[in-house]
Protein backbone atom coordinates (compact mmCIF):
# COMPACT_ATOMS: atom_id res chain seq x y z
CA UNK A 1 0.00 0.00 0.00
CA UNK A 2 2.82 2.49 -0.74
CA UNK A 3 2.27 5.70 -2.56
CA UNK A 4 2.46 3.95 -6.06
CA UNK A 5 0.52 0.83 -5.20
CA UNK A 6 -1.27 -1.15 -8.11
CA UNK A 7 -4.54 -1.15 -6.36
CA UNK A 8 -7.57 0.60 -8.83
CA UNK A 9 -9.09 3.52 -7.47
CA UNK A 10 -12.67 3.10 -5.87
CA UNK A 11 -14.99 4.35 -8.48
CA UNK A 12 -17.52 6.77 -6.81
CA UNK A 13 -21.08 5.55 -6.82
CA UNK A 14 -23.17 6.34 -8.99
CA UNK A 15 -22.14 8.29 -11.93
CA UNK A 16 -23.22 11.98 -13.05
CA UNK A 17 -23.10 10.71 -16.51
CA UNK A 18 -23.82 7.74 -18.28
CA UNK A 19 -24.09 6.86 -22.73
CA UNK A 20 -27.00 7.37 -24.60
CA UNK A 21 -29.60 4.21 -24.45
CA UNK A 22 -32.88 3.43 -26.22
CA UNK A 23 -34.81 4.56 -23.93
CA UNK A 24 -33.74 8.11 -25.14
CA UNK A 25 -34.39 7.81 -28.10
CA UNK A 26 -38.27 6.33 -27.25
CA UNK A 27 -38.79 9.58 -25.19
CA UNK A 28 -37.27 12.13 -27.41
CA UNK A 29 -39.47 10.42 -30.04
CA UNK A 30 -42.79 10.17 -27.88
CA UNK A 31 -42.26 14.21 -27.28
CA UNK A 32 -42.51 15.09 -30.83
CA UNK A 33 -45.24 12.23 -31.69
CA UNK A 34 -47.29 14.27 -28.30
CA UNK A 35 -45.82 18.20 -29.15
CA UNK A 36 -46.52 20.29 -32.24
CA UNK A 37 -43.46 22.26 -33.68
CA UNK A 38 -40.91 20.73 -32.17
CA UNK A 39 -37.01 22.06 -32.87
CA UNK A 40 -33.95 20.21 -31.79
CA UNK A 41 -31.08 21.53 -30.23
CA UNK A 42 -27.60 19.67 -30.06
CA UNK A 43 -25.84 20.27 -26.69
CA UNK A 44 -22.30 19.29 -26.97
CA UNK A 45 -19.89 17.13 -24.91
CA UNK A 46 -18.51 18.47 -21.94
CA UNK A 47 -16.25 17.26 -19.00
CA UNK A 48 -19.35 16.35 -17.03
CA UNK A 49 -22.18 15.08 -19.60
CA UNK A 50 -22.13 13.46 -22.47
CA UNK A 51 -23.59 15.12 -25.96
CA UNK A 52 -27.27 16.00 -25.47
CA UNK A 53 -30.56 17.40 -27.58
CA UNK A 54 -33.04 19.49 -25.85
CA UNK A 55 -36.38 19.27 -28.00
CA UNK A 56 -38.71 22.31 -27.38
CA UNK A 57 -42.26 22.49 -28.42
CA UNK A 58 -44.17 25.38 -30.06
CA UNK A 59 -45.76 25.96 -26.20
CA UNK A 60 -42.59 26.10 -25.02
CA UNK A 61 -42.54 22.45 -23.23
CA UNK A 62 -38.81 20.88 -23.73
CA UNK A 63 -37.16 17.94 -22.91
CA UNK A 64 -33.34 16.85 -22.81
CA UNK A 65 -31.86 13.32 -22.91
CA UNK A 66 -28.40 12.37 -23.93
CA UNK A 67 -27.42 11.57 -27.41
CA UNK A 68 -24.68 9.25 -28.94
CA UNK A 69 -22.73 12.40 -29.90
CA UNK A 70 -23.70 15.70 -31.99
CA UNK A 71 -23.58 14.05 -35.57
CA UNK A 72 -25.85 11.03 -34.76
CA UNK A 73 -28.18 14.09 -33.14
CA UNK A 74 -28.55 16.58 -36.25
CA UNK A 75 -28.72 13.17 -38.72
CA UNK A 76 -31.59 11.72 -35.98
CA UNK A 77 -33.41 15.31 -36.16
CA UNK A 78 -33.57 15.26 -40.05
CA UNK A 79 -34.63 11.97 -40.39
CA UNK A 80 -37.61 12.91 -37.63
CA UNK A 81 -38.39 15.86 -40.12
CA UNK A 82 -37.96 18.75 -37.47
CA UNK A 83 -35.48 21.75 -37.37
CA UNK A 84 -32.12 21.46 -36.04
CA UNK A 85 -29.54 23.57 -34.08
CA UNK A 86 -26.44 24.09 -32.33
CA UNK A 87 -27.39 25.38 -28.90
CA UNK A 88 -23.57 26.74 -28.63
CA UNK A 89 -24.58 29.15 -31.70
CA UNK A 90 -28.28 29.99 -31.42
CA UNK A 91 -29.02 29.43 -27.55
CA UNK A 92 -32.31 28.33 -26.46
CA UNK A 93 -35.73 30.25 -27.81
CA UNK A 94 -37.27 32.35 -25.21
CA UNK A 95 -40.46 30.32 -25.10
CA UNK A 96 -38.24 27.29 -23.28
CA UNK A 97 -37.57 30.05 -20.42
CA UNK A 98 -41.21 31.19 -20.54
CA UNK A 99 -42.31 27.74 -20.02
CA UNK A 100 -39.86 27.49 -16.82
CA UNK A 101 -41.34 30.19 -15.51
CA UNK A 102 -44.90 29.66 -16.20
CA UNK A 103 -44.06 26.38 -14.48
CA UNK A 104 -42.34 27.71 -11.16
CA UNK A 105 -45.31 29.86 -11.09
CA UNK A 106 -47.82 27.03 -10.85
CA UNK A 107 -46.13 24.93 -8.47
CA UNK A 108 -45.84 27.82 -6.30
CA UNK A 109 -48.93 28.57 -6.26
CA UNK A 110 -51.08 25.76 -7.67
CA UNK A 111 -54.80 27.39 -6.81
CA UNK A 112 -54.21 30.50 -8.59
CA UNK A 113 -53.33 28.50 -11.71
CA UNK A 114 -56.49 26.45 -11.28
CA UNK A 115 -59.31 29.35 -10.59
CA UNK A 116 -57.68 31.37 -13.14
CA UNK A 117 -58.33 28.05 -15.89
CA UNK A 118 -61.86 27.61 -14.78
CA UNK A 119 -62.45 30.87 -15.34
CA UNK A 120 -61.10 31.15 -18.72
CA UNK A 121 -62.88 27.81 -19.41
CA UNK A 122 -65.86 29.14 -18.50
CA UNK A 123 -65.51 32.14 -20.90
CA UNK A 124 -64.82 29.83 -23.38
CA UNK A 125 -61.19 30.67 -23.69
CA UNK A 126 -59.02 28.64 -26.22
CA UNK A 127 -55.56 29.58 -24.39
CA UNK A 128 -57.12 28.18 -21.23
CA UNK A 129 -57.85 24.70 -23.35
CA UNK A 130 -53.96 24.65 -24.51
CA UNK A 131 -52.53 25.17 -20.98
CA UNK A 132 -54.83 22.63 -19.45
CA UNK A 133 -53.57 20.30 -22.18
CA UNK A 134 -50.42 21.09 -21.18
CA UNK A 135 -50.52 20.95 -17.74
CA UNK A 136 -52.55 17.58 -18.15
CA UNK A 137 -49.10 16.56 -19.87
CA UNK A 138 -47.44 17.78 -16.93
CA UNK A 139 -45.22 14.54 -16.29
CA UNK A 140 -42.90 16.39 -18.56
CA UNK A 141 -42.16 19.38 -16.39
CA UNK A 142 -41.46 16.95 -13.12
CA UNK A 143 -38.12 17.05 -14.74
CA UNK A 144 -38.10 20.42 -14.61
CA UNK A 145 -38.80 20.12 -10.66
CA UNK A 146 -35.92 17.98 -10.11
CA UNK A 147 -36.80 14.29 -11.18
CA UNK A 148 -35.79 12.73 -14.26
CA UNK A 149 -33.07 11.25 -16.46
CA UNK A 150 -30.70 14.60 -16.63
CA UNK A 151 -32.30 17.15 -13.69
CA UNK A 152 -32.12 19.69 -16.02
CA UNK A 153 -35.08 18.87 -18.17
CA UNK A 154 -38.60 19.82 -18.87
CA UNK A 155 -39.66 16.48 -19.47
Amino acid sequence: MGLFGRRKPKQAAGSLDRSADKGDRAHLELFIAQHDGVEAFVEPRTSVTSASMVLVARSGEWTRRRVPDQATAFDWAKKMAIPCYDANLVGYPQRMRDWDIRRAAQAKNPQTHTAQAQDSQAQGSPVADATDSAAARSDSATDAAGGGLDDTTGQ
